[in-house]
């Protein structure tokens, strides 16, 4: 079922030298959003932890890695979660390398599409550096390969490991089948075995998590706050990542219809993961507002599906500039921000906070102490410092 991933050791360890390049001065740093609260809860419950319901919602991605920290020494959980983050996500670019070179046959374009994955500029800190995003890189995934037939009909087996962990991970997986399901209608009955299996393991995820959330009381809104409207001194980071999936997407969109006589496999498979990328840029707007992580996955689809389509067109001249301005455009643009920003950079490093406690709880005559990380406090005792150790 996973026979692919032997024939690709290459492009595995250049997507995690990228991935390591992005965190390289952010590896020993714990975000203050998930902090520390995953850890925990899973050294407290051990692998039914990673069940967890705290969220209103099931993440099971949230707690795999920190639930593989747990094996490790108290001041080493920044450094294993986020080299757990960086392995999980090359991985998930890998996959997506396969299932590009699958679908159009070209290896250098498959190369690129899994890059983008790590390469956008919210991944520095709201997915390599941040263990608790996981759940959108999952997303963007399984929206490319729910909508490649060449792949999902090869590697079907596949297909549902990537539903399960997505669909328990992210509430919102069912925002894949945005063009799955146009395929499915268009289909003979004989033809659709696969699209229904599909179907129905992504509606029994949904179903899971909607029983979830409604048993936890909360709102229509999962996230406690959001933020719809730009901000004074709103950066280009921030416009970037919430206008870019919007115009990259509607221009796959419009450029399709401009030749949809003369169309291919794969400008419709450009037009599916723009579609998928509007579809939950609308629907995570209403749900989120402006949010970097969610960026990360409303990105990943519109780049890809921006540069698949403008491969698929007939290289001549112009064209050639179009596509090298597209893509030194966005290089250009994500120099700045290839590095996580101040939300990560400025945290104190993990085990020097925790090397503190420990000295302060075997030289002083106290109970407790905290590491502070942005505004989360984050608190423990001493005896908790060395039952973990």
């Amino acid at each position: 079922m996973f026979s692919f991933f032997k024939r690709t050791p290459g492009v595995f360890s250049l997507y995690l030298l990228i991935s390591l390049a992005r965190v390289s001065h952010t590896l020993d740093k714990l975000p203050a959003d998930p902090g520390f609260d995953r850890l925990r809860e899973v050294r407290t419950d051990g692998i039914r932890g990673v069940f967890n319901q705290s969220l209103s919602y099931l993440d099971i991605s949230a707690h795999v890695g920190p639930l593989i920290t747990t094996a490790f020494e108290l001041q080493y959980s920044a450094i294993i979660l986020t080299l757990t983050t960086v392995f999980f996500t090359a991985l998930l670019s890998l996959l997506i390398f396969n299932v590009v070179r699958v679908e159009i046959g070209s290896r250098f374009i498959a190369i690129i599409c899994g890059a983008l994955l790590m390469l956008i500029p919210a991944a520095a800190e709201s997915t390599l550096g941040n263990h608790g995003s996981l759940k959108w890189p999952l997303l963007a995934a399984l929206c490319i390969v729910i909508n490649a037939p060449k792949f999902r009909n090869r590697y079907i087996g596949v297909v549902l490991v990537l539903i399960f962990f997505t669909g328990l991970s992210n509430p919102f997986a069912f925002v894949a089948l945005s063009g799955l399901t146009v395929q499915y209608l268009r289909k003979s009955r004989g033809g659709v075995r696969n699209e229904r299996l599909i179907v129905a393991c992504i509606v029994v995820t949904t179903l899971v998590q909607f029983f979830v959330w409604h048993s936890s009381g909360v709102g229509s809104h999962i996230y406690a706050s959001a933020t719809f409207l730009p901000w004074n001194g709103m950066g280009v980071f921030w416009w970037w990542i919430w206008c870019s999936p919007v115009v990259m997407s509607i221009a796959v969109l419009l450029g399709l219809l401009t030749v949809w006589q003369r169309r291919t496999e794969q400008r419709v498979y450009a037009g599916w993961l723009a579609t998928c990328s509007l579809v939950l840029w609308i629907l995570m707007y209403w749900e989120a507002g402006i949010k970097d992580s969610i960026a990360v996955a409303t990105c990943t689809l519109s780049s890809i599906a921006l540069l698949l389509a403008v491969h698929s067109i007939k290289p001549n001249q112009f064209q050639r500039f179009l596509f090298a301005g597209v893509v030194g455009s966005f290089a250009l643009l994500s120099i700045p921000w290839f590095s996580a920003g101040s939300y990560l950079t400025e945290t104190p490093n993990w085990r020097d906070e925790i090397a503190r406690l420990q000295s302060e709880c075997a030289s002083q005559n106290v109970q407790r102490g905290e590491v502070i990380v942005q505004s989360t406090h984050i608190e423990f005792t001493c005896d908790e410092i060395a039952d973990w150790d």
